[in-house]
């Protein structure tokens, strides 16, 4: 879908096919069985719940409500370049794909399975769970209020600073 204006759709089930939404933003409500689901545009996720065999979303995600990205089926990789969350959760299931994710702000819990990729600085949320292996392309702070836990880091000698009511760390390299 290519607009020069907004894009809505408030829910889809994509059969296995591809969707590319193009335009200057984006509102997505549910989407279930996409292949390749692609946007590229700031992005208000409506639903709860986006299955597909891939995601990238290169533009900032806002969510108004509890969000599950979920790509495990096909173990395919997920990117969001940030995500602002108004105190709604995210939960991040890319099985044994990657996770890329950019800065994050005002979420709830944030519970991120897998790998991950953090591209962004600044990761602020109630509490944080990063399931797998973690690596930093650049100084990056993890600040939750409440539990922070992260399995492992490798830090490529960028800096990365903790900040929770407690804190479980794993092996931790480079940093």
């Amino acid at each position: 879908l290519d607009a020069t204006g907004s894009v809505t759709l408030g829910a889809l089930s994509g059969a296995g096919n591809d969707l590319t939404v193009e335009g200057s933003s984006a509102s997505l409500g549910n989407v279930s069985n996409v292949g390749a689901l692609s946007v590229d545009a700031p992005a208000t996720l409506t639903g709860t719940s986006y299955a597909a065999g891939s995601m990238d979303f290169s533009g900032a995600v806002t969510l108004t409500g509890d969000t599950t990205l979920d790509t495990s089926g096909a173990n395919g990789d997920i990117a969001v370049a940030s995500v602002a969350g108004a105190g709604n959760d995210l939960t991040v299931n890319a099985g044994t794909g990657n996770t890329s994710l950019g800065n994050v702000a005002a979420v709830g819990a944030l519970d991120v399975d897998g790998t991950s990729t953090l591209t962004g600085t600044s990761y602020a949320a109630n509490s944080e769970t990063f399931g797998g292996a973690v690596t930093l392309t650049g100084d990056t702070t993890l600040d939750a209020s409440g539990a922070l836990t992260v399995a492992s880091v490798s830090g490529a000698g960028n800096d990365l600073t903790l900040d929770g009511s407690s804190i479980a760390l794993g092996n931790v390299a480079n940093v």
